[in-house]
């Protein structure tokens, strides 16, 4: 099990990537939330993830490390370093999230 200062510098990582990846600032506010819940969560001694998914729109999915590198899993495994991938997928979530596929 990874230390509380691991954990948040794993989740600070995948934000940062995050918000690497959105060039047109389409989540810029759920990036802000992102932030807060990860400050927040140091203060209080802990880290919320399912609040991640609930940020993201992301349910039922969770972050983890596999082979040193961070990959998002969900139905499949995206590398995060692939943003491609990664575009896909969340293209992919939110279109059945609303319903049009």
């Amino acid at each position: 099990m990874k230390s509380e200062e691991e954990l948040h510098k794993l989740v600070e990582k995948v934000i940062d990537d995050f918000a690497a990846w959105d060039e047109d600032e389409r989540y810029k506010e759920p990036e802000k939330e992102l932030r807060q819940l990860l400050e927040d969560s140091k203060v209080l001694g802990f880290i919320m993830y399912t609040r991640l998914s609930d940020i993201l729109g992301w349910h039922h999915r969770m972050l983890t490390e596999a082979k040193e590198e961070r990959t998002l899993t969900a139905k499949e495994e995206v590398l995060l370093n692939d943003m491609d991938a990664v575009h896909d997928l969340m293209e992919r979530t939110m279109d059945e999230e609303n319903g049009r596929l």
